[in-house]
């Protein structure tokens, strides 16, 4: 049912014009309508996470629409990074070798993933023999962009060195991924936004940068805040602005991704599936 059909159903049966109470309870059942709409219409849009908010972010209003709106069709990856994170801190703090780290992501599912994720952890093993590294369960948090919705940020780790904390993210994808240092300084600044409100006030923040691979293996460029030209809070701010007037339009406009998928897959029945973020 539409809001006109809503609107119809709570007024009384040959009502001409309503009376106050009634005038008020439809305005009250709108406002809680339209907000049921928007969140079954939004429960069809994935939220995407902080560490894609450079990716989507275009020159202008349209041009994040347009950036949003691949994206959500592009759907999900063919593999997960997850079994690299998990091995993180046995690399990092080198309590295993890294043979078994390999046999531990060569036992999960899909094959297809075993061998990106394995290069991560070898480049993690050998920044743990060259550091000395502490690490801790990161937090998750959820960065408020206004009183209707937010997005997730966290980092893969919490890592101590020399006595200091850092936020420690790492950038595993070799394809769709952030893609030079300045889009990598809006991250940074969303980072430190969200820290600070969480208390988290002298965290550090360190980037794996592991999105080069040379030969069968990654080339791991650790970035601290200090090389990064960080955007400033009013960038950051009118960054995530714009990815919500986006998720604004592509729901008024009753945007399914799905749906829109599939009928890419009709018309072009031979092109084989879209190309996911990995």
């Amino acid at each position: 049912m539409n809001l006109y059909g809503i609107i119809s159903s709570i007024a009384p049966a040959g009502a001409g014009s309503l009376p106050e109470p009634w005038t008020a309870l439809c305005r009250l059942r709108l406002g809680a309508a339209a907000l049921l709409c928007y969140v079954i219409n939004m429960k069809k849009l994935r939220v995407l996470p902080a560490h894609d908010v450079p990716l989507i972010v275009g020159a202008d209003a349209t041009d994040t629409v347009f950036r949003l709106r691949r994206y959500l069709v592009g759907g999900a990856a063919s593999f997960s990074y997850d079994p690299a994170r998990t091995m993180l801190p046995h690399a990092m703090e080198r309590t295993q070798p890294v043979n078994w780290l390999i046999s531990q992501v060569n036992r999960t599912r899909p094959p297809t993933g075993h061998e990106p994720n394995a290069q991560v952890v070898r480049a993690l093993c050998r920044l743990g023999s060259e550091r000395t590294f502490v690490t801790y369960d990161a937090p998750r948090w959820c960065l408020p962009i206004r009183a209707d919705m937010d997005i997730p940020i966290y980092s893969d780790r919490l890592v101590v060195e020399h006595g200091r904390a850092h936020l420690f993210w790492m950038q595993m994808r070799t394809t769709y991924m952030v893609p030079d240092h300045q889009h990598l300084g809006l991250l940074g600044r969303l980072f430190l936004i969200q820290a600070e409100r969480a208390g988290y006030m002298d965290v550090g923040l360190m980037i794996a940068d592991m999105r080069s691979v040379d030969g069968d293996e990654r080339s791991l460029s650790l970035l601290s805040l200090a090389d990064l030209p960080l955007a400033s809070v009013e960038a950051a701010e009118q960054a995530v602005q714009l990815i919500a007037h986006a998720y604004d339009h592509l729901i008024a406009e009753g945007f399914d991704p799905h749906a829109e998928r599939r009928a890419r897959r009709e018309k072009r029945p031979d092109d084989g599936p879209q190309p996911g973020l990995f």
